[in-house]
């Protein structure tokens, strides 16, 4: 019997066709590029639902060259550790909350600013001036902000009843780690906060070392931090918003036609999801009463002692400069015209 090494003719179409597969095997595999994606939403809940219904119509729409990998439930450690992740290359971004991202831009702290909107519109309309400020804030430090959604406002949650500040006094208060913001405004009330991840929470309320949070209605309830609380001061603290970052090198491996299918579905998935926001904020306070959640009313004394506190915390982060200041004057010159036009 023959061997094929007697045909060299043979042997010459073989060695051709076995090359152009592997090149074509090559090329396809080169041509997907994977997101892997960290996020604390716990599975099941509708924004990461969101989040895979947007990975499967960008699949279908390039074809299979983009493929996202979630890792949720803040399985991947803090935003800090994600951060890291990414800079080596073992994550290619993540969704993070405005305040986890202030190391890259300090601006992103605006937004939390306590008791600086009277309203979720009054929000809407300064982030129309604020938000291609810090995305292109972000981008300076590397990273492609493709979906923003507002959250609504969080509240205080706590095992005591919380009206004013001297009832924090001996209160184990949290703050979002890097939360400049919310650090000095608790120590204006003459609060020493605990600043931890938002992963490490509800293990802290578990523990003992927090006795007081704050979140929305629907985060407590997504994050079950409301099983560890007993009481919701029912006044508003600050305006809390949710970014999608990408490792900006990652995300430049895709062609234009593919970085743009991305940008506009996740866009859709993040305006579904404040949306979606807006509405469980308020179902989740019904439901939260439903649960014994004891709502603590504020008195007009009160809540204007509250407000006091946010117009000191602005001319102190002013002095201090802790932000860039045209964009801070920006922010409260949209929002002065916002109320003007209101009235």
């Amino acid at each position: 019997m023959k061997s094929l090494s007697q045909f060299p003719s043979v042997m010459r179409h073989v060695s051709r066709l076995t090359l152009l597969l592997i090149a074509l095997c090559t090329c396809a595999g080169a041509s997907a590029v994977t997101l892997k994606i960290a996020t604390v939403a716990p599975e099941g809940t509708a924004w990461m639902q969101e989040l895979r219904d947007a990975a499967t119509r960008i699949k279908e729409k390039t074809e299979g060259r983009v493929l996202f990998k979630y890792y949720p439930g803040g399985v991947m450690g803090s935003s800090d550790t994600v951060l890291r992740k990414m800079r080596v290359g073992q994550l290619h971004g993540g969704a993070f909350t405005a305040s986890e991202l202030a190391g890259r831009d300090p601006d992103l702290l605006l937004y939390g600013i306590p008791f600086l909107f009277d309203s979720d519109e009054e929000a809407v309309s300064v982030r129309k001036t604020l938000d291609p400020l810090v995305t292109a804030g972000l981008a300076d430090a590397g990273l492609t902000v493709v979906g923003i959604s507002g959250g609504g406002f969080v509240n205080l949650f706590s095992n005591s009843p919380v009206r004013a500040a001297d009832d924090l006094a001996s209160a184990k208060v949290w703050t979002p780690e890097g939360d400049v913001v919310s650090d000095l405004a608790f120590r204006m009330a003459g609060v020493s906060p605990v600043p931890l991840s938002l992963a490490d929470v509800y293990t802290a309320l578990q523990t003992g070392a927090l006795d007081t949070v704050v979140n929305t209605t629907a985060g407590a309830i997504a994050f079950q931090w409301h099983t560890k609380m007993k009481y919701m001061t029912d006044f508003p603290v600050a305006y809390v918003l949710g970014l999608m970052a990408l490792d900006q090198r990652r995300f430049q491996r895709l062609t234009e036609a593919d970085q743009q299918v991305v940008r506009e579905e996740m866009a859709l998935a993040f305006s579904r999801i404040e949306s979606t926001n807006l509405k469980d904020v308020v179902d989740a306070r019904d439901a939260l009463v439903n649960q014994g959640i004891e709502l603590v009313s504020l008195n007009a004394t009160q809540r204007e002692q509250w407000l006091g506190l946010g117009e000191r915390l602005i001319q102190r982060l002013k002095d201090e400069a802790q932000f860039d200041l045209e964009h801070l004057d920006a922010m409260m010159e949209t929002l002065a015209e916002v109320r003007a036009a209101a009235r």
